[in-house]
């Protein structure tokens, strides 16, 4: 949460992988983010990169990731509960980077146990995935409306939906977060 990313910024170094986490609404493109990043060279896949999905809610999300894992020959593990997380990091302790998928959540509403398994993995980096057509009042009350998560970057989805304009620049000024990656297509690895 706050404090993890608050304490890194200290200086503290945990032991183990870097974590990448990916949060945001349903259908945001989070888990198409989660592959580019994990296959794109823009992203980390000049690491050993290692999958975590804590999506077990969503009919489909988990044979939707592990057919991307399989296909990618990544390491993938499930994360159910903050003990799984733990185990879970355990047998990826080898990657260098392990991007985390997270279920698509956003103004309250269903389970936020996911939030309690992203507490204890304690990323190092929070991704808030917003299409890139959201309003930015919209995307800023989804900002506010997470529950105990607080985002480190923003990684504007679905560009070629929107037309060319000014729109993005003022959603990027809204959400006032850093930009590592920008996704476009859902063409796996490449759009990032």
């Amino acid at each position: 949460g706050a404090k993890a990313a608050s304490d890194r910024a200290k200086g503290r170094k945990r032991v183990g992988p870097y974590l990448v986490a990916l949060v945001g609404p349903a259908g945001a493109g989070k888990t198409a983010a989660t592959m580019k990043v994990a296959l794109n060279p823009k992203g980390v896949a000049h690491r050993k990169v290692g999958i975590l999905t804590l999506d077990t809610y969503r009919v489909g999300a988990l044979e939707e990731i592990q057919t991307y894992a399989e296909i990618a020959d990544l390491p993938l593990e499930v994360a159910y509960a903050p003990a799984d997380a733990r185990q879970a990091l355990q047998r990826l302790r080898d990657r260098d980077v392990v991007i985390v998928d997270t279920p698509g959540r956003g103004f309250g509403g269903g389970s936020t146990r996911w939030v309690e398994i992203l507490d204890e993995l304690d990323p190092d980096e929070i991704h808030l995935v917003i299409p890139s057509g959201f309003r930015p009042e919209v995307a800023k009350a989804l900002l506010n409306a997470l529950p105990g998560v607080r985002p480190t970057h923003v990684l504007f989805s679905k560009l070629d939906e929107v037309p060319a304009g000014p729109g993005l620049v003022d959603l990027a000024e809204v959400m006032d977060m850093p930009v590592r990656w920008v996704s476009e297509s859902p063409d796996i690895p490449n759009g990032l």
